[in-house]
């Protein structure tokens, strides 16, 4: 049945249709109010909507609307075959196409009666199926009507489209904007941006901390009024160098920060260009080159420290040599009897000149550990260099009654590095362990291979060192005692020059306190680590994990 098509009927619907469809924001709600609208002109029976995607003809997404409430149901199908889709795709304005024109997959579909092509700025944003219960009543004005809604529903998705691709740009540009601006603040050195008026456009984080000056009073601000003279007169230096090398130009000046210090300030700069290659500023990285100068200069002072521990070392043996001699002589009776109180002091210049020797070697031994390079030289076998280093020991622990048990695993055992390195490790290890342990005590070294992994964490681990992942296996030498113990407050103070633990009988028993830090540089210029294990009062255990000599075979060649 079809409602009386009169002119100013038709007029107030499109009207209506005109001044809702702009409260609409989704291609659902417009085709909603479009059946709804249409449904007072004509008994339609269903009304489907299809999305062309807008860079192919591929349906992206499809609507329906049916009954008299209108209910909506998504992807849908278009009963439609690829040709009539490119037909369809084809049409450049909006227009009543008929379904005999069509050309379906299947048998005519009773649910099409009617396709409108939804074209604007000749270019089709999708299409309407159209299914009504009787036909032949659509007359020639519901028809114009039709169409000149069809117009603007396809105006509409346009505008949606395009509003959702700004809105998909504009999110794009912000999450950019955000990252980029992530970027800067966490950047180190500073970054300025200057347009070509002078005017600062960018000023990151790391260039406020540098200049001392806030973004928020250098941006939009012209780079001369704000920076200091010297940075001022830099740039415009920079800008004409790059102009004639026309590639990035560094220069360096010093700044006084907080108004006492001088600082160096080095800056990169490279011109900025636009798409077609004018210049459109001047970028700038800017930061403190005294960190690389201080570094030199710390390299500088640690050559130093040991051409100063070298040679005053060698200084000091000269005349040491020569108290001792002379403190021998006396001793010997040699020049004359002495008194029981001259023999007294004689044999306190023997102890300190022992403890004055030993501390000489010790910064002797310092003075070399500076090159891992001669460190690593050469191969070594363990059992040799512990059967030297037990021979040099035996009669300090026969001394005290302690019995040294020793077990070792591989004879053949042998790591990459210098036998005077790994002679060090084994002396300072088995000197501190004679030395704290009680008269009638037990001292006990092992050397076995051991999976290359992190040490057990029951231990303090110095520093887990640098072991090639090649090396399957590495060395594992064990030192151990049932002397005082070590206070795991004190774990990391040994390991420190000149320091020593807290216990009451260290400070009663002669060291200098370099004995373990030696031992934890050469360790560490080995490529190995160091662990301690330790009970008060019921003794110690040093564990050292060197590379094996050759990632193939733990064999000396």
């Amino acid at each position: 049945m079809i409602r009386p098509a009169q002119d100013i009927y038709h007029a107030s619907s499109v009207l209506e249709f005109y001044r809702k469809i702009n409260t609409c924001t989704t291609a659902k709600q417009a085709l909603r109010l479009f059946h709804s609208v249409i449904k007072n002109l004509t008994d339609m029976n269903e009304l489907s909507l299809y999305v062309f995607d807008s860079d192919n003809p591929f349906i992206k997404e499809s609507f329906e609307v049916s009954g008299a409430s209108g209910r909506i149901r998504k992807d849908v199908r278009s009963y439609l075959s690829p040709q009539d889709i490119d037909f369809i795709w084809e049409c450049k304005e909006v227009d009543l196409i008929e379904a005999g024109r069509l050309h379906f997959s299947g048998k005519h579909p009773e649910n099409i009666d009617y396709v409108i092509p939804l074209a604007v700025m000749a270019q089709c944003r999708g299409f309407l199926i159209l299914s009504v219960f009787d036909k032949d009543n659509v007359d020639a004005q519901i028809k114009n009507t039709l169409l000149q809604m069809s117009g603007y529903l396809a105006y509409f998705l346009m505008c949606v489209e395009k509003s959702a691709l700004i809105e998909e740009k504009n999110e794009v540009i912000s999450q950019t904007r955000e990252y980029v601006s992530s970027i800067l603040e966490n950047m180190v050195h500073g970054v300025i941006s200057i347009d070509n008026n002078g005017e600062i456009t960018t000023f990151s984080r790391g260039a406020e901390i540098l200049l001392e000056l806030n973004a928020a009073d250098v941006t939009g601000h012209n780079y001369r009024t704000v920076f200091p003279s010297q940075i001022s007169a830099l740039i415009d230096d920079i800008k004409k160098n790059l102009r004639t090398e026309q590639y990035i130009v560094e220069s360096e000046t010093e700044y006084i920060m907080q108004g006492k210090y001088f600082i160096p300030i080095k800056f990169s700069a490279s011109l900025l260009k636009d798409k077609q290659g004018n210049e459109a500023g001047l970028l700038l990285i800017c930061k403190d080159s005294s960190t690389v100068k201080r570094i030199i200069a710390l390299q500088e002072l640690r050559n130093m420290r040991s051409e100063f521990l070298a040679t005053a070392s060698h200084e000091f043996k000269t005349p040491l040599n020569l108290i001792m001699g002379s403190a021998g002589i006396l001793a010997d009776g040699m020049v004359g009897e002495m008194t029981g109180q001259q023999k007294h002091l004689i044999k306190l210049i023997q102890e300190g000149g022992k403890r004055l020797h030993s501390l000489i070697n010790d910064l002797l031994d310092m003075s070399k550990i500076e090159s891992a390079e001669s460190m690593q030289a050469g191969t070594v076998n363990l059992a040799d260099v512990l059967r030297d280093c037990l021979s040099l020991h035996e009669q300090a622990a026969l001394k005290k009654s302690i019995s040294i048990i020793t077990s070792v695993n591989d004879p053949d055992l042998c790591v990459r590095a210098a036998p005077e390195s790994v002679a060090k490790i084994l002396d300072n290890l088995l000197s501190n362990a004679i030395k704290y342990t009680p008269d009638g005590g037990e001292v006990s070294v092992s050397i076995d291979v051991v999976n290359t992994q992190p040490l057990s964490g029951q231990f303090y681990s110095f520093e887990q060192g640098d072991i090639s992942d090649e090396n399957e296996n590495s060395a594992r030498i064990v030192v151990s005692d049932t002397g005082i113990g070590i206070s795991p407050d004190d774990y990391e103070v040994i390991f420190d020059d000149f320091k020593r633990g807290s216990a009451p009988y260290v400070n009663q028993t002669e060291g200098t306190g370099l004995g373990l830090a030696i031992t934890k540089r050469i360790v560490k210029a080995l490529g190995g680590s160091i662990a301690v294990d330790s009970e008060l009062n019921r003794g110690t255990s040093f564990t050292v994990c060197l590379p094996l000599e050759s990632a193939r075979s733990s064999v000396c060649k």
